[in-house]
């Protein structure tokens, strides 16, 4: 009798917490919320939390504090919301899906799966990256840089913040068969200024909004995506230019895995209508980001689609970017 009265009361308890979940949702969030950057104040991925930030915490009706969290090619901030943080809403993390999709092939000792672990809230804008050089060097077009490098080997240098990066430029270094040595960056500030002074590194990648908002300091030679930018309408694309087509570069805020559907059904409610404003397209628009407002299974097939990319190109050009 007892044990039928003990399994009697477990069972009334689970459906008890079970019909509490919505509840707890609508009621989510009760306390303000962390988005964690992977990377350094003014990056890509730190104005996507700043802007997304604002509208999200009216519609939310709590706080919501961006927290940069840089370092370890961005893992630090990835593992730290995948396995350090609980499942519960409170604390997400802006990626470039682009970086994301790299991780497995580029990142030692990962402790969390990068396509499984962290998945998509919401895809929240794209852009894409920009291969060029400082406005200081000699050489004005992509022509010109590889024929520099071929006649001085050795004596250029490149700049690599990300793993995307450093696969995208390794890319161009091989196929071209030119030699320039690997400078890498632990934080996109760094790296930007060194790129666009010229004098450390010769040749990187940036987004296209950093390198529209370095003006004449920084000059464009290719673009990544399948047609040319409506900004710089004379850089040619890498698909023009006999390279493989790198894609553009989605960015994401994501939480991690496990967290009730119901809390990210919420956070995705706000962040998709946050988008939709005029005021958030706008600043987005200034800076030169499409925005994308995806739902949370586009977002996750494309990081998925570019895991797949990456992969490819690694074994295509037998990379070792460990």
């Amino acid at each position: 009798m007892g044990r039928i009265l003990t399994l009697a009361w477990m069972g009334t308890a689970i459906a008890i917490a079970l019909g509490t979940m919505p509840a707890r949702a609508q009621n989510f969030p009760t306390r303000p919320i962390r988005i964690i950057v992977p990377s350094t104040p003014g990056t890509s991925s730190d104005v996507v939390a700043r802007v997304l930030a604002a509208p999200m915490s009216k519609i939310l009706g709590q706080a919501i504090v961006v927290e940069n969290k840089a370092g370890a090619e961005m893992t630090n901030a990835f593992d730290y919301v995948a396995k350090q943080m609980p499942a519960d809403g409170y604390t997400l993390v802006t990626a470039s899906s682009t970086n994301l999709a790299m991780l497995s092939l580029n990142a030692k000792d990962l402790r969390f799966d990068p396509l499984n672990d962290l998945p998509p809230v919401v895809g929240v804008v794209e852009t894409r990256l920009v291969v060029g050089s400082s406005s200081v060097v000699p050489w004005k077009t992509f022509a010109e840089l590889i024929a520099h490098a071929k006649a001085n080997p050795g004596k250029l240098n490149y700049g690599a913040s990300s793993p995307s990066i450093h696969l995208l430029i390794e890319m161009i270094v091989r196929k071209s068969g030119i030699e320039v040595v690997h400078i890498p960056y632990t934080g996109g500030a760094a790296y930007i200024q060194a790129l666009a002074a010229g004098t450390d590194i010769h040749l990187g990648s940036i987004s296209e909004p950093i390198a529209l908002g370095l003006n004449e300091k920084f000059r464009v030679l290719a673009v990544t995506g399948n047609k040319r930018s409506a900004k710089i309408p004379g850089a040619p694309t890498l698909g023009e230019l006999g390279f493989p087509n790198f894609p553009g570069l989605p960015y994401s805020v994501n939480i991690r895995a496990g967290t009730p559907a119901p809390v990210v059904q919420r956070l995705h409610a706000a962040a998709s209508q946050s988008l939709q404003q005029a005021d958030t397209r706008a600043l987005f628009e200034k800076g030169n980001y499409v925005v994308t407002n995806e739902s949370p299974d586009i977002a996750a097939k494309a990081l998925s689609e570019q895991a797949a990319l990456f992969a490819d190109l690694v074994k295509q050009y037998n990379f070792s970017l460990k």
